[in-house]
């Protein structure tokens, strides 16, 4: 979940460029308060159901691997026991995104992915197993993008045009930019931490998954050649769970 960590620490950052209540209602004109309310709403609902259905898959292979097989194709987050089954029905935007997500049941991209991850653990350490470590998480990231992401927040219209306002604006001065930046620095100078969406738009799938393709890709290189300063920076962003 490594490329996750830095996944998740940009959306903090889009977060975090949106001023909170009350500053955003005093400090910003009403025409630009909706637009910010949206991404707002559309990062935070995004991020927080991803982690809802990723975190378990990769929590259980690690404890349970043995199982997994069987136990993955009747994970059903609305066939729980009473209890856990109150906690779901109450989480933020559950009913929305619950039937959405198809109640966060196994696909066939989140098979493969575990799949793989299964195969390279049976391959000695060198190309070949990195090779199957880049399936893996090429797998995991279409999951994530068309399965979760892509129906939750980027087909809707409103979501849309907040990200074509963000997208036209780019060049001013303090908006930020479609960037990944390997660091726990919103963004980089150095061309090797980080990869920039230039063109197309974000909500769009298929232009989408041209960027995430190459953050994966570069991600999957960094990991090889600059092990050492990854973890680190991963261990980092994993320590701000203890922030308040």
């Amino acid at each position: 979940m490594g490329l996750a960590a830095f996944a998740s620490k940009q959306v903090k950052c889009g977060l975090d460029f949106i001023p909170a209540e009350p500053y955003l209602t005093i400090g910003i004109p009403p025409v630009g308060q909706p637009p910010l309310r949206i991404g707002k709403k559309g990062l935070g609902k995004g991020n927080f159901w991803l982690f809802q259905d990723i975190f378990v898959w990769h929590w259980f292979y690690k404890k349970y691997p043995e199982q997994f097989e069987d136990c993955a194709p009747v994970r059903n987050a609305k066939s729980c026991d009473a209890q856990v089954q109150m906690n779901i029905d109450s989480l933020p935007w559950a009913e929305e995104a619950l039937p959405v997500l198809k109640n966060l049941s196994l696909t066939p991209d989140v098979k493969k992915g575990f799949d793989r991850i299964r195969e390279s653990e049976t391959i000695a350490s060198g190309s070949a197993r990195r090779a199957v470590q880049l399936k893996s998480l090429l797998a995991i990231a279409d999951h994530e993008q068309r399965r979760i992401l892509q129906p939750l927040i980027y087909n809707d219209y409103f979501f849309q045009t907040t990200l074509k306002v963000q997208a036209a604006f780019e060049w001013a001065p303090f908006v930020p930019v479609r960037a990944a930046a390997f660091s726990t620095a919103c963004d980089v100078e150095d061309p090797e931490l980080r990869v920039q969406m230039k063109d197309g738009n974000l909500y769009n799938e298929r232009e989408r998954m041209v960027f995430i393709t190459a953050i994966a890709g570069q991600y999957h290189e960094l990991m090889d050649k600059k092990l050492t300063y990854m973890e680190g920076e991963i261990e980092t962003i994993a320590s701000w769970k203890n922030q308040k």
